[in-house]
């Protein structure tokens, strides 16, 4: 399928075929997505996991639940939660990774002069914006949406649908899954078989 038709066609599905499971093959297809996006100082921050409705604790499940998702809460056989790693944009961590881009030689022409380039001009502004001292991740905003962007353009070429929710339910579903205490998590996407036709509008 060509990607402006994805685009085009793609939409945030609500009402899932509940009875039909997904391919464990099409999420890791969906994760790897992901990976492959492009993020500042390839430092790789997207997380993500993945939640099983046949497998999950009723605790969990029950977590996930919000009034204004009941459909997809209701049908959606796979969850994904996402979430930022900011300490991936710790200052010295950010320092090595664009170091190693520039010794496999996928960043500048001559190694000596590049990887001193980046430890005189680069690294300040790395240890600058570290999120121990800011609080925070510079582009980690931005390097997520692309990831989850691309995750879910994969999931309509595999045939899937999917919608993404946010709100309170991330924190208490990350914390019911104990992801990291440095996590923030970004968005739920409720994933699965659409029981929609795009063609009837909905």
């Amino acid at each position: 399928m060509e990607l402006k038709e994805v685009i085009g066609r793609r939409r945030s599905i609500r009402i899932f075929a509940s009875w039909r499971p997904v391919e464990r093959a099409k999420i890791q297809k969906m994760l790897e997505a992901a990976r492959r996006a492009s993020c500042a100082g390839n430092v790789m921050n997207i997380r993500a996991v993945v939640i099983w409705r046949d497998q999950a604790t009723q605790e969990l499940i029950d977590s996930i639940k919000l009034p204004i998702s009941y459909q997809q809460m209701q049908t959606a056989p796979v969850f994904i939660l996402w979430y930022n790693e900011p300490m991936a944009y710790e200052g010295e961590h950010w320092v090595k990774t664009v170091s190693e881009l520039v010794e496999t030689r996928r960043m500048g022409v001559h190694i000596e002069e590049t990887i001193s380039e980046v430890k005189q001009k680069l690294a300040p502004g790395f240890l600058m914006n570290d999120p121990k001292v800011t609080g925070n991740s510079p582009g980690a905003i931005m390097d997520c949406g692309q990831a989850i962007a691309q995750a879910t353009l994969v999931a309509y070429e595999e045939g899937l649908g999917s919608c993404l929710m946010g709100g309170p339910v991330l924190g208490r579903v990350g914390r019911r899954l104990k992801v990291p205490e440095t996590a923030v998590p970004l968005a739920l996407q409720a994933v699965g078989y659409p029981a929609e036709s795009w063609e009837a509008g909905g």
